[in-house]
């Protein structure tokens, strides 16, 4: 028999333990040993539970003003333009596991309503599918304007708007992403309490971004007032506007403050780890308590 090395011996006495620790949990955790084996699930997806084969179905809603979403889907909207498959207006797509629940997705009086509750896997399962266990629904639209946009995300997903264009939207998520590009709004509201934002495009303002785990990033034309408040994460602020269009507010109680200004000058409290800017007519206040902040004027 070929001798086998030290270091392959060490790998494959890993290899064993792991694999004997997994099923000891899995048999622990079904004889009532664990009282809550999702907590391991929540780190390894591969453990959740088999959502079954891949489905997608079509709904016809037609024309509407206004969007209200809630449960736990990964939402997607956009327009012909930023669509990369050749779906016609007014149509939405889900796609989702045959044992995943679907999403209720209907319009009534001018609003769709986007319902998608949790689906809880039974007993423990373990599965390698790449069948997403979260829905995924993607609404394609016009080139009109929504009147209002309200996501509200209780359990999980992530939210992506692509070109559309909106009087008010208001975004709040317990868990999951919110991407925007290359949208044009007048009033946005977001916070998250863990994922990342990341918005880009024309706002009229006001603008109220918040995160307490997450990432924020921003860019284009923010005008008005913007707030950002965010707890732990970086945040990054780019602009095609002069830095004097701007009157900037922004400090970093844990975190490095960078200023790009196009050899515009600012007064900066290194000490303090704070910028503020004299300007307008446009404002930006930062509060960041763990994390770096980063301005850029172009």
């Amino acid at each position: 028999m070929r001798n086998v090395s030290n270091t392959a011996k060490f790998f494959i006495v890993c290899a064993v333990v792991f694999g004997i620790g997994l099923l000891a949990t899995a048999i622990g955790a079904a004889a009532g040993g664990i009282e809550d084996f999702g907590k391991v699930a929540e780190k390894r997806e591969w453990i959740q539970g088999d959502p079954g084969k891949k489905v997608e179905e079509y709904v016809e809603i037609g024309d509407f003003d206004s969007v209200e979403i809630k449960g736990c889907a990964d939402v997607n909207f956009m327009t012909e333009k930023w669509s990369a498959e050749d779906e016609k207006p007014g149509t939405v797509k889900i796609v989702r596991g045959s044992k995943v629940e679907a999403p209720d997705v209907k319009v009534e009086k001018g609003v769709l309503y986007i319902d998608s509750p949790e689906t809880e896997f039974e007993g423990i399962s373990v599965s390698l599918s790449d069948v997403p266990r979260t829905p995924g629904v993607f609404v394609y639209c016009t080139e009109k304007q929504l009147e209002k946009i309200t996501a509200e995300s209780t359990s999980g997903g992530d939210l992506s708007i692509m070109g559309i264009r909106f009087k008010k939207a208001d975004i709040r998520s317990d868990s999951g992403d919110v991407f925007l590009k290359g949208v044009r709004g007048e009033t946005l509201n977001i916070k998250v309490n863990s994922g990342d934002i990341a918005a880009s495009g024309r706002i009229g303002g006001p603008a109220s971004v918040r995160s307490v785990a997450g990432d924020i990033r921003l860019s284009g034309k923010f005008l008005g007032e913007t707030e950002v408040d965010i707890k732990e994460g970086d945040f990054s602020f780019e602009t095609t506007l002069a830095m004097e269009k701007y009157a900037v507010d922004a400090k970093a109680l844990a975190g490095d403050v960078r200023v790009t200004a196009s050899g515009k000058t600012f007064e900066y409290d290194e000490e303090n780890n704070r910028v503020d800017l004299k300007g307008g007519p446009n404002s930006l206040t930062v509060q960041s308590l763990d994390g770096d902040i980063e301005l850029v004027f172009r």
